[in-house]
């Protein structure tokens, strides 16, 4: 699906610029998502979610951020596969904790 931008000079893929993968979890436990079969606690601030949709590589984009209202130092998404992302959180002072997160992915589905 192709768009065409102001002034038809330009035109956009839309299912590129679509977020393919979300999820709003309590810790481990998705409480709403899209395209999130399952879940796994790993260990502390250890997550591992599996795609319904498999993505078409690695190399897709993803972002997340703490639902907490206590101090966090940060959230690391990775091991991306085509099937899997994990997240990690810690807290201020670096210990690994469990934390309430949101995730998106953007990349394209196999």
């Amino acid at each position: 699906i192709s768009v065409t931008g102001e002034g038809n000079s330009t035109t956009t893929n839309l299912q590129q610029g679509l977020v393919k993968t979300w999820v709003h979890a309590h810790e481990h436990d998705a409480q709403d998502s899209f395209n999130i079969a399952s879940q796994t606690d790993t260990s502390t601030g250890d997550y591992t979610f599996t795609y319904t949709n498999n993505l078409s590589s690695e190399n897709h984009c993803p972002a997340s951020s703490n639902q907490s209202t206590r101090n966090a130092r940060g959230i690391y998404v990775g091991n991306l596969t085509t099937s899997t992302f994990r997240v990690n959180t810690a807290n201020s002072s670096g210990s690994v904790t469990d934390y309430n997160t949101s995730t998106v992915i953007a990349g394209d589905l196999a």
